[in-house]
Formats: structure tokens, sequence, C-alpha cells
């Protein structure tokens, strides 16, 4: 594992989670390359010991990893930040954002790319937890890149209180109905219906029941709920709408 010199970060975070902060840094040692550090947020009910599992296990997963739809940990920056995960800085954002600049773009591409990255996890024994647009980054090469995932092959079960982490009930509307419930586990299965929730976001353009509050979306997936096929699509996505809809429907299933 590298240690990274980095370079003092902005005033403010470049994006924040339920569970971390991202800083965008230059490093100091390695050019002019463009670097994202995420440090994992302490709490005061957390205990060291506890962060430091989490944070080691995340980067232990994280380098294991080699795929091209995957992000790829680079190094860990201690002295900047003491829970810190330092990766190449995606210049696209995230899917959500990428789609909103570029809604012509090859969207086909982006879920062949997502899907491939998610079944090398799978393959691997990584259950991903938390597949949703803002856990899938755009490379400079308009390649998605899945990263957020938590859960791996010595994970037996899960908090739910994570799952249905309050400060992030946008991620509500990629969860599968099982978790819902208080002894709900991340599986491979519950992986295969966020990617059907992500299938319905590129197709749409919209998150999943864009009219409804998160805790509204809770309620509808739990009574059996599931988006509608759009009626009209735009020229861009004609030919693909369909298809890709049905394989979210079986995903779903």
């Amino acid at each position: 594992m590298v240690t990274f010199t980095l370079s003092k970060p902005a005033s403010r975070c470049s994006a924040s989670g339920a569970f971390s902060d991202v800083w965008r840094l230059t490093g100091e040692d390695n050019g002019d390359r463009v670097f994202a550090a995420k440090f994992l947020r302490v709490f005061d009910h957390d205990t060291v010991e506890e962060i430091n599992k989490t944070y080691c296990k995340e980067v232990v997963v994280s380098k294991r990893t080699n795929h091209p739809n995957i992000m790829s940990v680079e190094g860990v920056a201690p002295k900047l930040f003491e829970f810190c995960i330092v990766s190449r800085w995606m210049v696209n954002g995230n899917m959500k954002e990428y789609i909103a600049a570029n809604p012509a773009v090859n969207r086909l591409k982006l879920l062949i790319g997502v899907t491939r990255g998610l079944d090398y996890l799978h393959n691997n024994e990584i259950v991903h937890g938390y597949l949703e647009s803002s856990s899938i980054l755009i490379d400079a090469g308009g390649n998605p890149r899945l990263h957020n995932f938590r859960y791996c092959w010595f994970t037996k079960s899960t908090n739910p209180a994570n799952v249905l982490n309050p400060n992030c009930p946008s991620r509500w509307r990629y969860l599968a109905p099982e978790l819902y419930s208080n002894d709900g586990i991340m599986t491979n299965k519950s992986d295969v219906f966020s990617l059907s929730m992500v299938m319905v976001e590129l197709v749409t353009g919209k998150v999943p029941f864009p009219d409804s509050t998160s805790s509204e979306v809770r309620d509808l997936i739990l009574e059996g709920e599931r988006p509608s096929c759009p009626r009209y699509v735009p020229y861009y996505l004609t030919g693909m709408a369909a298809e890709v809809w049905k394989i979210a429907q079986e995903c779903w299933h």
C-alpha cells in the first residue's frame, strides 16, 4: 500500500455521504495528478476500534479488486486524515451528474460497464450493498466505475440501521424490499434489485419513483409497487428502452 503526501485540501469537501466525505487534492510527490481522498466520518458514539476495522476492511477489499469498471485504490494518506483512502479523481463525476450533463451519451455502454463491474464483485464474493447512481463514477474515458462497496466474503450480516441511515434517504429508492426488515441482510440478490433501479434511472433520466418522497418509496416497494415503463422516451433511447426495461423487470423479481 502506497502512502501519499498530499497538498493541503480546499476549505470545503467536494462531496459528502452518510459515512464519509471526499476532498479533491493534488499530490505533491506525484506530478500534477489530481486525487480524491475519502475519509470515514467519525461520530461521538463510534469507537476507534470499530472505525479502524471498517477502514481496514474497505482498504483491503478495494485494493484486492482489479477491473476496468471498479474504482481502484491508489493508497492512503494517514498524515492528512486518520482514516483516509486515496483514489484517482473522476473528472466526470457520478452517473447521475454525467447523464444530466450529457443526455445523449451511450447509456447502453454505461449499463454494460456497471453490470460487468457488479458481476466481477459477485464472482469475487463481494456484495456491493450500496449500488445507486451516486456510487457509480465516470472516468475520463466515459467508463463507469463502481465504488463505495463495503460488504465482502467474510461479512455474514449487516446492521439494518446502516442500510436505512436517515442521513442518506436517497439510497432507499434502490433498496430491495427485504432490506427494510429488521433482519435484512445484503446479498447478491439485493444488489441485483438495486441494479434494476439503476436501469430505470438510465432509461428515464430520473431517480426511481421521482414523484414520491423517500419514505413514500419505501412503502411503495414494500407493497409490491415497481416503477412504470415510460410511454415516451427521447430519440436517443429508441430501441434500447423497451429491452432494458424487460431486463429490469427480471432483475427486480
